[in-house]
């Protein structure tokens, strides 16, 4: 298969290639990630061992031999976009292979160098990779009850959201953008295999609305407040910025950027932040204070004996929360999660 080469098959004509292969283990796993079921296997199969048709003279062949890497490849990466989907993998050196799957249609194609990828996956969501301005320019806190409502709701009511000029006027931009790709969220997981006795697992994922002119980058992380981070970004800095993430990750790179940069870095939440330091901080003196004012309450009875130790318990209490506020603007320790991600 040549650099640029694009072979398409029916998912008919995959299964008889995937028959053949010899890894039955592995030929089931990729059959999962392109939706094939296990009764569609098993009639292709017992169809071949019944005619035992030759193939090795038509364009099938081809494709053996990516499709053998593909079986061979410790880690893949699958963008979702509705119903279709393009899945790549790993090739010689820097290349890929790439799997366009599309109403029981794929077409593989191969290559060696990484630098059309821009390109062709802007393409598939329907993206101008050369929009390098972000019009938006804001960043969004979204409860997680609202988040699942807008992938729930009617089209009706989400257009009576969108109207309401009581709502606020960034999410309203937001959700129009969210209802024109179909009250979808768009998807790209990173699946990579431990061992190869093991089946491959989601190491990351990243989710992401397509605006007319620019990027919603959703940070899925769930917070103290219980919020999504809905990020705008330019489509150019946004998918350069993935094309780094993918490189990184097909090359075994060190992870540089594993999160997208949020389109204004100082909303970004950082693992030091001040910003939830002093948080932390001013909420915990109006605490102290109103305790303080509780001893004020009673003044007359202790105000002759008792001002110094008023005065060391408010001083010791301020000290412990110094030391807290610094320790908030710490963020703790990530774990892996994966948010299932809800469409209409």
């Amino acid at each position: 298969m040549e650099d640029g080469q694009k072979i398409s098959v029916s998912t008919q004509e995959l299964i008889e290639v995937l028959a053949q292969s010899g890894s039955d283990k592995r030929a089931k796993e990729f059959a999962k990630e392109n939706n094939i079921s296990k009764k569609e296997i098993d009639q292709v199969i017992v169809s071949l061992q019944e005619t035992n048709i030759n193939n090795s003279v038509n364009h099938k062949v081809l494709l053996k031999n990516p499709v053998n890497r593909i079986l061979n490849s410790n880690k893949m990466i699958r963008f979702e976009n509705g119903d279709h989907c393009l899945l790549m993998y790993p090739s010689e050196g820097a290349g890929v292979i790439l799997e366009d799957v599309h109403k029981n249609q794929h077409r593989f194609s191969q290559y060696k160098t990484p630098n059309s990828l821009n390109e062709i996956i802007c393409n598939f969501y329907g993206v101008n990779s050369k929009l390098q301005e972000d019009p938006v320019k804001i960043n969004i806190e979204l409860s997680n009850d609202m988040y699942d409502l807008i992938h729930n709701i009617k089209s009706s009511d989400l257009d009576r959201m969108i109207e309401d000029q009581s709502n606020d006027s960034k999410i309203r931009l937001f959700l129009r953008d969210f209802k024109k790709n179909n009250q979808q969220v768009s998807k790209i997981t990173f699946k990579k295999r431990k061992n190869e006795k093991n089946l491959m697992q989601p190491d990351f994922v990243m989710l992401f609305v397509p605006g007319e002119n620019n990027i919603w980058h959703i940070n899925y992380e769930e917070t103290d407040n219980n919020q999504i981070f809905l990020m705008s970004n330019s489509v150019s800095h946004y998918f350069n910025t993935l094309h780094n993430i993918l490189d990184d990750f097909l090359q075994n790179h060190p992870p540089k950027n594993k999160k997208v940069i949020s389109g204004n870095p100082k909303e970004e939440i950082g693992k030091f932040s001040f910003k939830r330091g002093l948080s932390f901080f001013w909420k915990s003196n109006l605490l102290l204070f109103i305790v303080i004012l509780f001893f004020f309450i009673n003044k007359s009875s202790w105000s002759q004996e008792g001002t110094s130790d008023v005065l060391l318990f408010a001083l010791l209490w301020e000290t412990v929360i110094l030391l807290l506020s610094f320790c908030a603007c710490l963020k703790k320790k990530d774990t892996p999660v994966v948010k299932k991600v809800k469409s209409a």
